[in-house]
């Protein structure tokens, strides 16, 4: 049996075409979503971390060069409230005092250090918000970053 049999090739056609030298595989297009994925990523690096924007991950540095800034820990709060316990208002009136923001989205509330921390002083302020919070009857966690 010939394997070939029944295909039929034009006059002139070669199996396998040479590359060309510069052709490494990469079409323009991929080339092109390539760069924009960079300029998305030092986009976030930049300007991400201190306009409140989404700082890309594979980026997290204590410090930016380009800026001259240090970036600040944050500590992020989130908070269950109880039917039976505290209203929220008053709940964020009294995290307010603490130097506590509210946020909009996955957490409630941020508490921007300013500063690189250690991890004394991230327990102090939980043991803070320990204090203030009971008694309000609400659950909470805290991440630091």
């Amino acid at each position: 049996m010939n394997p070939g049999a029944g295909l039929h090739r034009p006059v002139g056609f070669q199996a396998t075409s040479p590359r060309p030298r510069w052709d490494c595989g990469f079409s323009a297009k991929v080339l092109g979503l390539m760069l924009i994925y960079v300029f998305w990523l030092l986009w976030g690096w930049v300007f991400g971390a201190y306009g409140g924007g989404v700082v890309p991950k594979l980026f997290n540095f204590a410090f930016c060069p380009l800026l001259g800034k240090v970036m600040g820990v944050k500590t992020y709060l989130t908070i269950w409230f109880y039917s039976e316990g505290a209203t929220p208002m008053e709940v964020v009136e009294k995290l307010r005092s603490m130097g506590f923001e509210p946020l909009r989205g996955y957490h409630d509330h941020v508490y921007d250090w300013g500063r690189k921390v250690d991890l004394m002083e991230v327990l102090q302020l939980a043991n803070k918000v320990h204090e203030t919070l009971r008694g309000m009857k609400v659950f909470y966690k805290l991440e630091t970053e």
